[in-house]
């Protein structure tokens, strides 16, 4: 074959210059990722004419239908010959590096001249950043406003860049093109659904930088930073990118940081759309890979064994499977998919293969999958039974090298791996309703442990699979609510350890299930339990989520071998060294502890510094990777051996930052307050208070080691009132000294709800079941609930009178004299309720309506029902807010307004909010409401931005987006509890414009 081929390519050769210019074809027919054609070669080199003949002359070796047909090597041995020595070939040899970096540079020219902001000329004035799939015919304008060449550049020049030796002329193209053209090229892939390649090919071109471009210059670490703050852009902001394209030149853009050597020019670029929007807080990137959030608690992080692939399933049944290199989605939407469809939903329990090769879940439907961890594609047909219908239960999942195992209710299915098919099927004998809480197969798969929960006890089925039969069962206490029990084999298969939530953890011998020792006792170690094995067979671990210690076991013997403290709080994760003399933990302290297997002794951590404030973290078998899922469901991902080696002088916090869930604002505007907590030794909690308007830190006010339940402000902004979940009394400081002024005894601790009369005279708090008012100007409690089962609803704007609901029935009290007024016929739950600034007319939210009642002398009457709009907006939240104009003419409710008339109200529909709602001095009720990722007004009904992700924070476990808005002003709160403040009046003003 050799001399053929290189009797086909000397007769190509019909001058002394045709020479090089074959070579320049023949390299970018050997190298490129994929076929190109006559005419996108001819765009890689305009300055060779002769490429048609070319072709016609390797007609023996080559196929070509036409100049936008892809060139076609007739057979492999073709390329391989090319890319072979050179006394093969004769002279005729490409040398990979340096045709990958001629096809990279070539690419780069391509790119800059084509791109440009709205490349697709899709940009409106009534929809200035619209969704990618709510654009018509978008693969039809791709198609129209691009070419082969651009759309073969745009997908590969960072992979010829990364494939190159980086010589100095491909380097200075590539920090040149990211300089002028990043946010273009980001724009164009995003349109064609290619944000994940542009995350795999960036990342290939940081770690080849990192690896090539050797030295410590001023100028190399600015270069290095580029590339680092490219690459963070597209994974921290993939899943607004996939959204929408037109966003990487505003909010994503947006929340970039400040002297940023990438990002400040493009900001200065792009001020005319950047000026639409400002804000007080200022975007830190710490030295963590941020790659994405969820929208629910994240109940599970598992690393595959190589750590090269990460799996994170959270509460709502999405999962998604992590490339830890690039920070991409291995499982993601194709094409243009809007994001909030995951490719995985509805799944309930996940594991990778002990070789990580493969991944398996098991859904609500009690299926079992199981995909490829490369590349997320289905490896075997799905396992699925039938649910019962209205059936609760969630079914588990285990592999084992060779086998897969889902475990229902009423049966355990076990599929083998090597030929995809059913082989067992073990039923459960169990009567009535099951729960199952958790399954285990044993890395020889000889052995199945199930755990499922029935009534008041959790049993435990053990079976020896090669003899089909049952060799132990045994019973224990069980939970109310059915948490996942703990079972955990070792490496050897010789031992197995197996707890539920309120039961203790034992040791057995997995053959004989003889038990060896008691692990943990549950009164000691309550809450999720955590049992590592060591990889060398010799020890175990324990731990607990409500317990600081670790505990060492012999895992022979069962011997207590050492017990490791330190930590504050509990424990969330446990994890042994490959070689098994080292362990580390982490805890909810926010940091990570090592300690020597053997002797328990303290050793350097593998991370300074502290993690913020995180819910579940894992380790990587080798600990090189750390991944971390905070309180906002966001998952962080640090590189353990940058942070060893001193590129990464500290963890993400240098102090411990603590994040509450309680938070308000002053009825005027003027005062963010919101509460923390500082996990450490003297556990330090309290209230900390920002200026709305600039964001501005006003201090803080400490409530010690007491965790704070409710907060309010004073319309006249003098006093911050806070109550806590540990204490009864109310503390009282006055705003300008921020010196505390009064302590009231209520007798009732976690008053969760407080708020003040108009006068700022009377104080109501509550709590669920009990309402307390207090005259200020007296210091005393004037009403407490004596009897029965209260719920506040609302505080007169005198202070005379409160609203509440005893069962369903809604009252009305006078506090000095008692009297109450009863409404009946409507059954009422609490809900939003507000008075009308005279005090006569109660408004209250109640499914999709609004009642108004007037308040008369001896009774309430139901004047009329004013139906709401669209469904996301009248589920009650914390965040609703429902309000009368300071002039009694109009009633708003989140972003609805209707004008009262005396029976009842009539939607209002102007371009701008009422000037009731607006005037100087006025209570503001805002118009602003977040939506699915998206802010929108309705005067004039608008959507705003979407919100990235990075500030898309929840407050506690809660999956709601924390946010306020007072005005055109909206604050969000990233993820360590700062605020960010979001002026939109300068975009309201150019809808209504428009409008």
């Amino acid at each position: 074959m050799d001399e053929l081929y290189l009797s086909v390519l000397k007769q190509a050769i019909v001058d002394d210059t045709a020479g090089q210019l074959l070579m320049d074809l023949l390299s970018i027919i050997t190298v490129t990722f994929e076929p190109v054609s006559i005419n996108t070669i001819g765009a890689f080199l305009p300055d060779n004419d002769q490429i048609d003949n070319f072709v016609q002359d390797l007609s023996g070796v080559l196929t070509a239908g036409g100049p936008d047909r892809p060139i076609k090597v007739l057979h492999p041995t073709f390329r391989e010959f090319l890319l072979s020595n050179p006394q093969r070939t004769k002279g005729f040899s490409v040398n990979p590096s340096e045709a990958h970096a001629r096809i990279a540079i070539a690419c780069i020219n391509i790119l800059e001249k084509a791109l440009r902001y709205d490349i697709l000329h899709v940009e409106g004035p009534d929809n200035p950043f619209p969704h990618n799939f709510t654009v018509e015919g978008l693969e039809k304008l791709i198609v129209k406003h691009t070419t082969g060449a651009i759309l073969y550049a745009s997908n590969y020049w960072a992979h010829h860049v990364a494939e190159s030796d980086l010589p100095d002329e491909l380097w200075s193209k590539v920090l040149s093109f990211l300089s002028e053209k990043f946010l273009n090229w980001v724009e164009l892939m995003s349109w064609r659904g290619g944000i994940l390649t542009c995350i795999d090919g960036l990342s290939r071109v940081r770690l080849k930088a990192k690896n090539e471009l050797l030295g410590n210059s001023n100028s190399l670490k600015h270069d290095l930073l580029v590339i680092q703050h490219a690459h963070q852009f597209l994974v921290r902001h993939q899943a607004l990118l996939r959204e929408s394209a037109l966003q990487a030149y505003f909010m994503a853009l947006f929340f970039t940081p400040k002297d940023s050597p990438m990002f400040d020019s493009y900001r200065r670029r792009h001020q005319s759309q950047l000026r639409n929007i400002s804000t007080s807080h200022t975007v830190q990137w710490g030295n963590y890979m941020a790659l994405g959030r969820h929208g629910d608690y994240i109940e599970q992080l598992l690393f595959s064994a190589d750590g090269s692939r990460l799996m994170s399933l959270d509460n709502d049944g999405v999962l998604y499977v992590w490339d830890t290199t690039t920070g991409a989605l291995v499982t993601a939407p194709a094409g243009n998919k809007k994001f909030a469809v995951p490719d995985i939903i509805g799944a309930v329990d996940c594991t990778f293969s002990l070789d990580g090769k493969l991944f398996a879940f098991a859904t609500f439907q009690w299926q079992l999958h199981i995909r490829y961890s490369h590349n997320g594609e289905q490896a075997f047909p799905p396992l699925i039974h039938t649910r019962s219908e209205g059936s609760l239960v969630y079914s588990y999942v285990a592999l084992s090298p060779k086998r897969a195992v889902l475990a229902e209710p009423q049966a355990v299915w076990i599929l083998d791996l090597e030929s995809g098919q059913e082989m067992q099927h073990l039923t459960i004998d169990y009567e009535g309703e099951v729960a199952v809480l958790d399954v285990a197969i044993s890395p020889d798969s000889r052995t199945l442990v199930y755990i499922g929960k029935q009534s008041h006890l959790d049993r435990a089925i053990v079976w020896n699979l090669e003899r089909r039969e049952v060799i132990a069962t045994f019973d224990m206490e069980a939970a109310s609510i059915p948490y996942r029990a703990v079972v955990a084999f070792s490496n050897d298969s010789a031992r197995v350890a197996i707890g539920a939530f309120y039961a203790a953890t034992k040791l057995y011998n997995s053959t004989s299930m003889d038990e060896i020792t008691t692990l943990m006792e549950d009164i000691q170690f309550r809450g999720e339990k955590l049992v590592t094995f060591c990889p060398r067979n010799l020890y175990l671990a324990t731990g607990s989520s409500e317990n600081p210690s670790v505990i060492i076991w012999g895992q022979e013997l069962g011997n207590k071998v050492a017990t490791l403290e330190g930590h504050t709080s509990g424990v969330v994760s446990i994890s042994f060294s490959s070689d098994g003399e080292r362990i580390a933990s982490i805890s909810t302290d926010q940091t990570v502890r090592v300690w020597n297997v053997s002797s328990g002794e303290p050793l350097e951590s593998i991370f300074t510094g502290y993690l913020g404030d995180i819910r579940r973290c894992a380790l990587s078998s080798d600990w090189t990777k750390l991944i971390a899922a905070t309180a906002g469901n966001e998952l962080h991902l640090y590189d353990l051996i940058a942070e060893q080696s001193g590129e990464s002088a500290q963890g993400k916090h240098a102090e411990p930052p603590g994040v509450g869930v309680v938070f308000t604002a002053s009825v005027t505007g003027k005062i963010l307050a919101r509460s923390f907590a500082h996990f450490r030794g003297d556990r330090q909690m309290g209230v900390r208070l920002w200026e709305t308007k600039t964001g501005k830190n006003l201090g803080m006010l400490d409530t010690g080691p007491h965790s704070v339940a409710g907060i309010a402000i004073s319309p006249d902004d003098r006093l911050i009132v806070i109550s806590m979940w540990s204490r009864t009394d109310l503390l009282i400081w006055d705003l300008d000294t921020r010196t505390k002024v009064q302590e009231l005894d209520s007798q009732r601790e976690g008053l969760e709800g407080l708020v003040f009369s108009s006068n700022s005279k009377v104080l109501a708090a509550w709590t669920f079941g009990h309402i307390l008012v207090c005259d200020l100007d007296s210091s005393k409690f004037v009403y407490k609930t004596i009897e029965g089962f209260e719920n506040f609803l609302a505080l007169s704007p005198d202070g005379t009178r409160f609203a509440g609901i005893r069962n369903t029935t809604l009252f009305v009290r006078d506090i000095a004299s008692g009297v109450e007024l009863l409404a009946s016929g409507e059954g009422f739950y609490k809900g939003p309720c507000t008075f009308h600034p005279d005090g006569n007319l109660l408004a209250i939210v109640f499914h999709s309506q609004i009642a108004l009642i007037q308040v008369q002398q001896d009774s309430l009457q139901l004047l009329s029902k004013i139906r709401r709009g669209s469904p996301w907006m009248w589920s009650p939240t914390p965040d609703e807010h429902l309000s009368f104009s300071p002039d009694g003419q109009y009633l708003a409710c989140s972003f609805e307004c209707w004008y009262i008339t005396s029976l009842s109200g009539i939607l209002y529909t102007g371009n701008s909010p009422p000037a009731s709602f607006t005037n100087p001095g006025s209570q503001r009720h805002s118009f602003l409401a977040c939506h699915d990722g998206w802010v929108y007004s309705s005067y004039p009904p608008y959507p705003l931005f979407p919100i990235p992700s990075e500030i898309k924070t929840t407050g506690g476990m809660s999956k709601e987006l924390s946010w306020y808005a007072h005005g055109e002003t909206l604050v969000l709160w990233n993820e360590s509890g700062q605020p960010i403040v979001i002026d939109c009046a300068p975009m309201l003003a150019r809808a209504r414009q428009q409008g």
